[in-house]
């Protein structure tokens, strides 16, 4: 696993401590896309939270609806 893919991965953990073990055995093939846009998405959430005004707002809201779609498809990936 790259050191990209182990910050991605981290991520997640930190998010749902509960299921390390799942997330670390699941870190294979396509999964790894759906971490990554996890982390891309988190950032940006992150980035647009911080800027003032509506706009920004509407977007980091945007940015939490995503993520809150990568997680749903992350634990169904999880549990199969």
């Amino acid at each position: 696993m790259t050191p990209e893919q182990k910050s991605r991965l981290a991520r997640l953990m930190m998010r749902w401590p509960n299921r390390r073990s799942e997330l670390e055995r699941a870190a294979k093939g396509s999964v790894l896309d759906l971490y990554e846009s996890y982390e891309e998405a988190s950032l940006a959430r992150a980035k647009w939270a911080r800027l003032p005004g509506p706009a920004a707002i509407a977007i980091a809201e945007d940015y939490r609806r995503i993520i809150g779609e990568l997680e749903d498809e992350i634990a169904s990936h999880l549990s199969k």
